[in-house]
């Protein structure tokens, strides 16, 4: 759990820098998008692996609690950053956040399985990016 705690901690602070260093929000989704090679690592190399602890802690409910904790503050860390995006005015304001916050942790999700069943079918990087692009052409104002 500490090993993933730090590799989230890491993946965050690159959402950031993404945001820090992009003009809006929007900018920001498709930045992030381009940083997620090291999620594509991992998913080739240890999806087995998270899929076992997945199981195992589904059974003990403490453990569980703790294995949905980074899945849940990456929904509100998403649902905030749209809220913020609607109020810059770089998404639509007819977006709800919280469905919005979903459907992007389902699309990375997507990603992520369909990378460790599939790993040299693209590069998974560059493909994330380029539909990252196509959803945020209907959620941009």
């Amino acid at each position: 759990m500490v090993m993933i705690d730090e590799w989230l901690r890491m993946l965050k602070d690159g959402f950031e820098f993404s945001i820090s260093s992009s003009a809006n929000v929007a900018e920001s989704l498709v930045d992030m998008a381009g940083k997620t090679g090291q999620i594509f690592e991992v998913a080739q190399s240890g999806f087995l692996i998270m899929i076992e602890f997945w199981r195992k802690a589904s059974l003990e409910p403490e453990l569980w609690a703790k294995a949905v904790e980074p899945y849940r503050n990456f929904l509100d860390y998403f649902k905030s950053l749209i809220a913020q995006g609607i109020e810059e005015g770089s998404l639509s304001n007819t977006i709800e956040p919280d469905i919005a916050a979903r459907l992007l942790l389902s699309f990375a999700m997507g990603f992520i399985l369909q990378a460790s069943f599939d790993p040299q079918a693209v590069s998974w990087t560059d493909a994330m990016q380029a539909a990252m692009q196509q959803l945020l052409s209907g959620l941009r104002r």
